[in-house]
């Protein structure tokens, strides 16, 4: 199950994998979920790494795009370890999104920043909801 959003030549991937515990100890621990994430600009610049997310970010960013829907107010997204943050917000005649992602492997960091429209926007929302209802905040 994957979420892409994409504009202009540019493409944001991230792919659920499955919860990173299934049988965890404690309420924090069953929350995370295994993401491979994929960023490519044209044809020129292209990362991929692994990446854990938590169910709440999906479901947090679910209602957030409720509220958008209905209000226009912007959405502002950051992972709970802040490797990925970005804001949505409408521009005239498009959608914005703007962000940041912060990728460590060992001692390395690579950070990149990005901003395009988003052209996928109905496709993107829908993933984003079903993200969600297949991977819920497990009490």
């Amino acid at each position: 199950m994957k979420v892409v959003f994409a504009g202009n030549n540019a493409c944001l991937e991230i792919e659920i994998i499955a919860y990173e515990r299934p049988d965890p100890l404690c309420r924090d621990d069953a929350n995370w979920l295994s993401c491979r994430f994929g960023w490519q600009l044209g044809n020129s610049m292209m990362l991929k790494a692994d990446l854990a997310l938590q169910t709440n970010d999906f479901d947090n960013l679910a209602i957030d795009i409720e509220q958008f829907e209905s209000t226009s107010r912007k959405i502002i997204f950051c992972s709970s370890e802040k490797t990925l943050c970005f804001e949505i917000e409408k521009n005239k005649n498009e959608i914005m999104m703007a962000g940041q992602l912060a990728v460590t492997s060992g001692y390395a960091k690579c950070v990149s920043n990005f901003s395009f429209p988003l052209e996928n926007w109905d496709a993107m929302t829908t993933a984003v909801r079903e993200i969600a209802l297949c991977f819920p905040v497990l009490e």
